[in-house]
């Protein structure tokens, strides 16, 4: 991935939290990790990329902060079922809009959903993973992207 296709996954979640509320939300700086799952949370969004791209893309969060994003939202009921659609949904529009940049082959699938920790969680094959790191109302979360190029 280059820097341009980095920068259009941290304008779209800028783009998501904005929306959310009028508070500040501190996305961090991209970098590589080697695994994924000491960065994986309570719940975690999961979109296949395929297409003109092939890979993975998550959106991974704590129980409170799900909580208190549905509270935001004017959600009443933060059940459990309704916290693990929340990283789906934001794992699903990140990537969705991050099509402006990747164009009209850039395919997701519908997100699945996983919760707690993973110890043994594998992504592709694909050498680069990178972690953007997400602090909302002093909540932290994480999208990680392991998507490349697809040659066919």
């Amino acid at each position: 991935m280059d820097n341009t296709e980095i920068e259009a996954f941290v304008t779209s979640l800028q783009d998501f939290f904005d929306k959310l509320d009028d508070k500040s939300v501190n996305i961090g700086t991209p970098f590589l990790i080697d695994d994924i799952n000491s960065y994986l949370l309570d719940y975690t969004g999961v979109i296949s990329i395929t297409g003109n791209h092939k890979g993975t893309v998550f959106f991974t969060a704590s129980k409170l902060m799900t909580s208190r994003m549905l509270q935001t939202m004017g959600v009443v009921s933060t059940v459990e079922e309704k916290q693990m659609d929340l990283v789906g949904e934001v794992c699903n529009t990140v990537s969705g809009n991050v099509r402006r940049e990747f164009g009209e082959n850039f395919l997701i699938s519908t997100p699945i959903v996983m919760q707690g920790h993973a110890d043994t969680m594998k992504v592709s094959n694909i050498k680069d993973i990178y972690l953007i790191p997400v602090v909302w109302n002093s909540l932290k979360s994480n999208l990680i992207i392991n998507i490349k190029e697809s040659k066919s």
